[in-house]
């Protein structure tokens, strides 16, 4: 039985509504900028600061909405699920991460430790969306020379995310969680990301 009050209720729907608009609002102001993203940083930080479910949700949303109205077109249907699984799995290692990231180690090694995050789940996103793109255009037994091909925007793509990651991730989960009142409200915090 969900024993959620409404209050909560409304106020969780509040939150992933944010952060999804933030998420999408990111993605259309960088997307002149080829392979430069913002949104599974927006994406993750939901996951990082409200937990996995919140980030998860924000993941689908977002590239939900923006998969299907981008300045580029529309995805295609396999390409569109391989996007928005991804991104949705952002979002959930974001709530995984914040128990991994949020410890007394010095800054330097929590940046390195979101750095690497960043790398490694914007391949996995890459591997998994050129794979779709294989898939939809006829070219899965052409695999590795899809991946030659679109290399040079991955290593972009990759390269971008993690100093992204890296350089934003503190500040921002920072200055989000004093700007919601979660600073000094752990217990707050640590509620919310129990409850779904």
């Amino acid at each position: 039985m969900n024993t959620l009050s409404s209050t909560t209720k409304s106020r969780k729907i509040s939150v992933i509504a944010i952060f999804a608009s933030m998420a999408i609002a990111s993605a259309y102001a960088s997307s002149m900028i080829p392979n430069v993203e913002l949104m599974s940083f927006m994406v993750f930080v939901a996951g990082y600061i409200y937990g996995s479910y919140v980030g998860t949700l924000v993941g689908l949303i977002a590239m939900g909405i923006y998969g299907m109205w981008n300045p580029w077109g529309g995805a295609v249907p396999p390409i569109f699920i391989a996007q928005v699984g991804c991104m949705a799995l952002i979002g959930a290692v974001g709530g995984i991460a914040n128990k991994v990231l949020n410890t007394p180690d010095s800054n330097s090694e929590k940046a390195l430790g979101a750095a690497a995050l960043g790398g490694v789940l914007t391949i996995i996103y890459d591997l998994i969306t050129n794979y779709a793109y294989a898939v939809a255009f006829g070219l899965a037994q052409q695999f590795v020379l899809v991946l030659i091909a679109g290399a040079w925007f991955s290593l972009i793509h990759v390269i971008s995310n993690t100093i992204i990651f890296g350089i934003l991730l503190a500040p921002v989960s920072r200055t989000l969680k004093n700007t919601l009142g979660l600073d000094n409200g752990t217990v707050r915090e640590n509620k919310w990301r129990d409850e779904y």
